[in-house]
């Protein structure tokens, strides 16, 4: 009993049992699109104007915050809707889609959402989701904008906690075991 309860210890207290790194929270970004260009739909593309002084952070917060503000001027990456892709890198983040769906290629409401892995500044890679709506037209150029935030992941125990709560229920075990060793011998 006492090899399992130092195994157990072990375990609990190795690098292994160090909780990841999650990214927390929401990026909101406002980029312009070239619209004879971009088709929003599977096998189509997304095309946009680079060096529209429009291209920006709009709304930041949880660990984003700590690296990107607002008005930050992000990377955007043409698409092609073929996963993976790159679709944004700014403050030190990168959002990597890793699939596309639900395309809406029909004026005004253009747009599509992505799921992905958003990666950077020290975080372990953490699962995102990714929404893209146009909000304004006209004849060449379309501002559009997106959102990734991180998917929520079960809470994680902090690693003394973890610790902590596994050598109280091997220990509750232990204890178990013994008085059932005591009643039995006592029954003999």
């Amino acid at each position: 009993m006492l090899k399992t309860l130092i195994a157990a210890a072990a375990i609990a207290l190795s690098p292994l049992a160090a909780q990841a790194a999650m990214i927390e929270g929401q990026l909101d970004i406002v980029g312009v699109v070239n619209v004879q260009t971009s088709t929003y739909e599977a096998g189509g593309n997304l095309d946009f104007d680079q060096d529209a002084p429009g291209n920006r952070v709009n709304f930041v917060t949880g660990d984003f915050a700590d690296y990107v503000s607002v008005l930050d001027v992000p990377t955007l990456f043409d698409l092609t809707f073929t996963a993976p892709e790159t679709v944004y890198s700014v403050g030190g983040f990168v959002f990597q889609a890793l699939s596309f769906f639900d395309f809406d290629n029909t004026f005004p409401g253009r747009g599509f959402a992505a799921s992905g892995t958003i990666t950077g500044n020290g975080f372990d890679a953490t699962p995102g989701l990714l929404t893209f709506s146009t909000q304004t037209t006209n004849s060449t150029i379309l501002q559009a904008s997106f959102s990734s935030t991180t998917t929520p992941v079960a809470a994680a125990i902090p690693l003394p906690a973890s610790a902590l709560m596994l050598l109280t229920a091997f220990g509750g075990l232990g204890g178990a075991a013994g008085l059932m060793r005591r009643r039995k011998s006592r029954a003999a």
